[in-house]
């Protein structure tokens, strides 16, 4: 039985691995558990952006501890018929921050869509959280940038603009949006916050316990640094 987990579960179970990570009187987060929020964090919201425009529930888990790629899985059904199809989404996510010493089209080049480094499946997208100020004419020099030297993708930007609001751009191959996502919307999701899915079947079972109906997926990132290093 595998577990895939809403955008809002995801979010909330974040914080409360921050807030543990405070009860433990640690000043940040263990490097596997930073690494773990940085990738799930923005791959909630960006699923959560997906959800609204393919009209279905989106779920999400991080990568295995053991294997680190995809950052992040995603999962939705389709109903054809009498059917259910499921579709999965690989999600590769990195920051760009004020310490990110290059333009940002090379560091999307270098970071994630390099043809000739990884091997990324089709099935992959490459998110992008922007954590420093820009403008749409420096998305647009990223993207013709990127176009001119033939990247993979597709390629997206998240940027936060205040406390709730969020905003999802498609920078490559094409150039879309901003599309708007507050994280109350998502948060108030009446979406289920754990489903179970038998690998192979293409069906999925809700559980509707809140706030946490199951172990929280980011703590087992924290565990493998203490073991790690005999904590």
């Amino acid at each position: 039985m595998e577990l895939w987990y809403s955008p809002a579960f995801m979010l909330e179970a974040a914080d409360l691995a921050v807030t543990e990570c405070l009860q433990r009187g640690m000043t940040s987060a263990p490097p596997d558990l930073d690494k773990a929020l940085s990738e799930g964090r923005p791959g909630a919201i960006f699923c959560f952006s997906l959800s609204q425009h393919l009209g279905v529930d989106m779920w999400l888990r991080l990568a295995d501890p053991a294997k680190q790629t995809p950052d992040v899985e995603a999962m939705y059904l389709e109903q054809v018929g009498r059917s259910n199809h499921v579709h999965l989404l690989d999600i590769e996510v990195a920051s760009y921050t004020r310490h990110s010493n290059e333009p940002l089209a090379e560091f999307m080049r270098r970071t994630k869509l390099d043809p000739k480094k990884r091997a990324d499946s089709s099935r992959t997208a490459f998110l992008f959280h922007i954590r420093v100020a820009t403008t749409p004419d420096l998305i647009q020099e990223a993207h013709d940038e990127l176009a001119r030297q033939q990247v993979k993708g597709p390629a997206f930007l998240l940027g936060q603009v205040d406390n709730d609001l969020f905003q999802v751009i498609q920078a490559y191959p094409n150039i879309r949006g901003p599309d708007n996502v507050r994280v109350s919307e998502i948060l108030d999701s009446p979406q289920d916050p754990v489903a179970e899915a038998k690998r192979g079947m293409s069906a999925i079972h809700g559980r509707t316990d809140k706030p946490l109906p199951t172990d929280n997926p980011y703590l087992r990132y924290m565990h493998t640094t203490l073991d790690r290093d005999g904590c």
